[in-house]
């Protein structure tokens, strides 16, 4: 199997970095990110599966956006509480599902963190969410 591979670019500053990829091709790919997360998160699976616990990860105030494609694979993402969602997400022949069940019905702070789920699931599935 073609080994998972992860990429982060750095600020120079020391500050949050721009972006981070996480990519499984025929593989399977199960990590908990804790930290702060990046400006964009790049996540691709091909043939394979991705499964990310963000839950302990550190979402600034602002945007952070979440770029998946996924082909003939499947990509799972845990989300905090703390943050709000936006789908811009599609899928052909497959499943684009982004949920915050344990949120409904309970308000998150205008200022607080945005999570940006975008892109494209080929004969795949996605889901993303907040949940037990």
């Amino acid at each position: 199997s073609v080994p998972a591979r992860a990429e982060a670019s750095r600020a120079v500053d020391g500050s949050r970095a721009r972006s981070r990829r996480i990519a499984s091709v025929f593989s399977a790919i199960e990590r908990d990110v804790a930290g702060p997360m990046p400006e964009v998160l790049h996540v691709r699976a091909v043939m394979g599966s991705v499964e990310l616990d963000l839950r302990d990860a550190e979402f600034p105030p602002g945007l952070t956006e979440i770029r998946i494609r996924s082909v003939m694979a499947s990509v799972e993402i845990d989300l905090p509480d703390t943050v709000r969602i936006e789908n811009d997400g599609k899928a052909f022949m497959g499943s684009w599902v982004v949920s915050s069940r344990r949120l409904r019905g309970r308000e998150r702070p205008a200022d607080g963190p945005v999570v940006r789920i975008t892109g494209r699931s080929i004969m795949a599935s996605v889901e993303v969410g907040v949940d037990d």
